[in-house]
């Protein structure tokens, strides 16, 4: 992650990129998700911006090629998105909003019908009524949880 974030050099960033996703993708088991899911959902969260965004978007990529059952973490990894929907950083939004998309995509409709409850709850603990939400006012905003709500 720091030298993902120092890099200046393109091309060596984008190794950098592949080779933590390549890390990320390579852990297997429960136990393994676990430590996974909580150092990630943590740089999510991250004082520093550079590290939010770099988090939501290795996010999305292990969630859109993962095949690990990730189903008991789904209402952890909404909130985390949600929440980065109204961060200060209008990248580390449009990288929590594709993590969020992934995801949507991924649900099942039985899933999706769990969840409304859990994803409200984000939202009203999250936002404040009437305020903008940057993630929301991106095009397609909504369709990143549309699902869900519909279901």
């Amino acid at each position: 992650m720091d030298s993902i974030i120092a890099c200046k050099d393109e091309s060596l960033q984008s190794g950098l990129e592949s080779s933590l996703d390549i890390v990320l993708l390579s852990v297997d088991g429960t136990d393994g998700l676990q430590q996974l899911l909580s150092a990630m959902s943590a740089l999510a969260k991250h004082d520093d911006h550079h590290r939010r965004k770099v988090a939501n978007i290795h996010f999305a990529t292990f969630i859109a090629k993962t095949e690990l059952d990730i189903s008991r973490y789904h209402a952890d990894l909404i909130r985390t998105f949600l929440i980065a929907f109204n961060d200060s950083d209008i990248d580390v939004v449009k990288a929590a909003w594709t993590a969020q998309n992934e995801l949507a995509r991924r649900l099942k409709k039985d899933d999706m019908c769990n969840l409304v409850d859990s994803t409200r709850q984000t939202l009203l603990q999250n936002t404040i009524a009437g305020a903008r939400v940057p993630g929301f006012e991106l095009p397609k905003g909504i369709t990143a949880i549309e699902s869900a709500r519909a279901a």
